[in-house]
């Protein structure tokens, strides 16, 4: 039972650290049709849930340093994998530039979180659910663009990307600055 919860966890970890890797197979899957790029957008929704998921129920949540290593990794390989995504669909499919805006904001926000966060070695917690719905409504932008090309459909996608986006780095801003505990690096 040990080593099941430790092997998953170690998965949970590596699939945060090759996330920005993994995304080199969506923007391929964008290319070759917009069905298999709406696909491979649902993978990776489902697989960027799973990987926290993983850790976090696995004896390696426990632990203080690996846990804050994948917080980060897990972050920003979600930022660096949602940015190459649309801009493949800005490039390649007419993907309309204030969409790209509004998410890019979103996630320029998220990383000067972070790296505050970092710098002031305060910890950033997780799991930030309004954050992780806001990229789900990311995701689903993309694939209603993809799929049907209507700026009505993937806006609809964008009202509750938004909201969830505002109270998602809220969260992330309170509970760093509620932390008077400041951790070593690693």
């Amino acid at each position: 039972s040990w080593y099941k919860h430790s092997a998953l966890g170690w998965l949970g970890l590596v699939m945060s650290i090759v996330k920005p890797v993994l995304v080199w197979a969506i923007v391929i899957s964008i290319g070759l049709s917009k069905v298999w790029g709406s696909a491979a957008i649902a993978f990776f929704i489902v697989y960027d849930i799973l990987d926290g998921v993983l850790f976090r129920s696995s004896s390696l949540g426990a632990n203080q340093k690996l846990a804050r290593f994948r917080r980060y990794a897990d972050v920003l390989g979600d930022r660096l994998a949602i940015q190459w995504v649309t801009l493949t669909l800005v490039a390649f499919h007419d993907f309309p530039i204030f969409f790209w805006g509004m998410i890019s904001a979103r996630e320029i926000i998220v990383v000067c979180l972070v790296v505050y966060s970092f710098v002031t070695r305060r910890p950033l917690q997780e799991p930030n659910n309004p954050s992780r719905i806001a990229a789900v409504f990311d995701g689903l932008i993309a694939m209603s663009w993809l799929l049907f090309g209507w700026v009505a459909l993937s806006a609809l996608c964008a009202v509750p990307m938004v909201f969830f986006g505002i109270i998602g780095s809220l969260k992330y801003a309170k509970t760093i600055h509620a932390s008077s505990k400041v951790q070593s690096l690693w």
